[in-house]
């Protein structure tokens, strides 16, 4: 656990000193070289999606497990500023903050294009017509960009390492791409789909009741058990945890909305971005302890 600390103190550090990665984009590489594979194998079949599936995520994840082998065997330090360099690749908390900030600063001074075009770099999708429906879209974006791009991948990154953190970020991609709901993609995206649900089925719980617990726990868990199950689509279950954790309405249909709680408004925004950053506080003061536990249990056997 300190040596997972150490690792994810050091990688965010990097993110935040060396947000462009020096102009350095591995998952832009990627994209492309998933969209060839998509070319050669989309027939609309779900089993040629399958089979681009591990044709993309097994050659680069059984490259990371090897080189990382090879790297320890020179040494520990070698290894572990190879893991340290793979998860700043795979983090993006820095972007989110950024452009989070710039949404917030468009909205609150009536910029509505502007914010618009924010959202779409921060979410890929944007045509919102007023501020309500922008902020409310905004708010979304930053819950599931906090949880796919920093808290899942330090989850899978604290089990299985650097492979295990690309490959929560590769599916994350794929399902971007491929994930689509149209004629194209219809069967072929399926596999990915599933996959990514998998992976982020885990994080995006724990990062939902990391909201309640910094936000306010019972409307979360309220709108949580109310609006998705066990097995929701895991950005509704972000999304209801972290509205009532804002005590914002939710629901598309106004309706459907408990007219006690506040509509999203545009400093609602700068809201979810703090709610995000009390959550990385949140469980970096509980790896802190373990960590304690484990140097104090360390001690304690000699």
């Amino acid at each position: 656990m300190i040596e997972f600390l150490i690792a994810s103190l050091l990688a965010l550090a990097l993110d935040r000193l060396v947000p462009d990665r020096a102009g350095l984009d591995p998952f832009s590489w990627y994209r492309d070289w998933a969209d060839s594979i998509e070319q050669r194998f989309n027939t609309g079949a779900r089993e040629q999606g399958w089979a681009a599936l591990l044709l993309a995520l097994l050659p680069i994840a059984f490259a990371i497990l090897i080189g990382r082998y090879v790297l320890g065997e020179i040494g520990w330090l070698v290894r572990f500023i190879f893991d340290v360099v793979v998860l700043y690749f795979c983090l993006n908390l820095y972007r989110l903050n950024s452009q989070a900030t710039e949404l917030s600063n468009a909205l609150e001074s009536g910029r509505l294009l502007d914010a618009n075009e924010h959202l779409r770099q921060l979410s890929g999708s944007s045509s919102r017509e007023n501020e309500t429906e922008i902020s409310s879209a905004s708010v979304k974006a930053i819950f599931f960009e906090l949880n796919t791009t920093t808290i899942a991948p330090l989850f899978w990154f604290l089990f299985f390492g650097p492979v295990g953190a690309v490959t929560q970020r590769m599916c994350t991609v794929l399902d971007y791409m491929w994930g689509r709901d149209n004629e194209q993609f219809q069967e072929f995206g399926k596999p990915i789909i599933s996959v990514n649900r998998i992976l982020g089925w885990v994080p995006a719980r724990l990062t939902a009741l990391s909201f309640a617990i910094v936000g306010n726990f019972e409307e979360a868990i309220n709108n949580w058990l109310r609006r998705s199950d066990a097995w929701s689509d895991n950005r509704d279950t972000l999304q209801a945890a972290g509205f009532g954790a804002m005590h914002l309405q939710y629901a598309t249909e106004p309706e459907e909305n408990d007219k006690t709680l506040d509509k999203p408004a545009s400093g609602h925004v700068r809201r979810a971005l703090a709610l995000s950053w009390r959550v990385m506080f949140f469980w970096l003061i509980i790896v802190l302890l373990i960590s304690l536990g484990d140097v104090l249990g360390i001690f304690a056997g000699w």
